[in-house]
């Protein structure tokens, strides 16, 4: 379960954009810091 709570605020010109497909190195670098394999963040990351 997971619950959210804040405050929201709009603007009519607002929007949402995307950050694209992150790439081999950033991968390895995550699973690094984390102390993960890389095989194992490639599936969380799916």
């Amino acid at each position: 379960m997971s619950r959210i709570c804040g405050c929201y605020f709009t603007h009519p010109s607002s929007n949402y954009f995307t950050l694209g497909k992150i790439d081999e190195e950033q991968v390895l670098d995550y699973a690094n810091r984390k102390g993960w394999d890389e095989v194992t963040t490639k599936k969380l990351l799916e």
